[in-house]
């Protein structure tokens, strides 16, 4: 089996790093594993002095293969610093892992992915290996390690070059059926609509969209291999909460049997839906909730509709017009 590459996308900061970096190279497989870091420029003055800690700190990261820094001389932003480096290390690699700095994992993390990866790597309908598992009860009845989905897990996952590459990346018309929109997670509806509508990218919305258009899923561990701790202020898009990085995680040397039937588990599917619009809530909560997120989605709705019909009409004056110039 070859050994994915991991790409840790970084910028400024280095506690958050530091902690990712140890939590990695204490899981099996470290040391024959090709780690990338994917390092941003300073956008302001104030951020040049973390953004060189951290990559003088690397000059000295031990526990791997090889280490290997993709520094952008310029300000690119997370989205096209990432995805640079997805690139660069794509045109090495036919498959590679993924993770932001604000992550710790479970020594099974690179272990779990590199076998999702081999094992289905012939298989069309999936499209990633993750190693996050949102906060949802495994149903008592369900006796397999994993589980597939349509959500993608963006905290720390495996992916393979072909499908990466064949994925739009930038989706113009948010065009999937009532039925295969009922299978996006609320919260992720009303990104997909917020992206389309304001030119903006979520690349884990974008691959779940992908998935639903492609009828592919991604396999995920009945426990979580990954605990976030980005909610705590410094994440772009994260709010403020303590339960992320309290979130249990293996910490046993457990092996995970991969299975053949990848076809997804209804009531497994509606957890992880809920734990995707709703992580650590109640049932009381989640249904009011439902209603306010359903009602966001219905006015975003209305409104596009007025704004496409006066299009229309303002449209229909100037052609009116324009024929009676002639």
């Amino acid at each position: 089996m070859q050994i994915a590459p991991l790409i840790v996308q970084v910028y400024t900061r280095k506690n958050h790093f530091i902690n990712c970096i140890e939590s990695l190279s204490k899981c099996r497989l470290a040391d024959q594993t090709h780690l990338f870091i994917a390092s941003d420029a300073p956008k302001t003055d104030a951020d040049k002095e973390p953004v060189n800690e951290i990559r003088n700190y690397c000059l000295n990261i031990n526990g791997f293969k090889k280490v290997e820094l993709i520094i952008s001389e310029k300000n690119l932003g997370a989205t096209e610093t990432g995805g640079n480096a997805m690139i660069r290390v794509f045109s090495e690699y036919d498959k590679l892992i993924y993770t932001e700095d604000d992550n710790v994992f479970s020594p099974n993390f690179l272990e779990f992915i590199n076998e999702g990866l081999e094992y289905y790597k012939k298989n069309p309908n999936i499209f990633s290996i993750c190693g996050y598992k949102h906060p949802f009860k495994i149903p008592r009845k369900y006796q397999y390690d994993v589980f597939s989905t349509t959500i993608v897990a963006a905290w720390g996952f495996g992916l393979w070059k072909e499908k990466y590459f064949a994925m739009d990346k930038y989706p113009k018309y948010f065009d999937v059926s009532p039925r295969q929109k009922r299978k996006m997670s609320i919260s992720w509806q009303t990104l997909m609509f917020d992206a389309i509508s304001n030119n903006k990218v979520y690349g884990d919305v974008f691959m779940v969209y992908y998935c639903l258009k492609n009828n592919m899923v991604n396999i995920f561990p009945v426990i979580s291999l990954v605990q976030n701790h980005g909610f705590d202020g410094s994440g772009i898009h994260c709010g403020t909460s303590s339960k992320y990085s309290s979130q249990e995680i293996c910490i046993e040397n457990r092996k995970f049997k991969f299975i053949d039937d990848i076809n997804i588990q209804p009531n497994i599917e509606k957890r992880v839906m809920d734990a995707v619009d709703f992580p650590f809530k109640n049932t009381f909560e989640r249904f009011y909730l439902k209603i306010l997120n359903k009602t966001k989605i219905i006015i975003i709705m209305i409104l596009k509709t007025i704004h496409l019909w006066n299009f229309i009409k303002r449209k229909g004056k100037q052609n009116k017009s324009n024929e009676n110039i002639i």
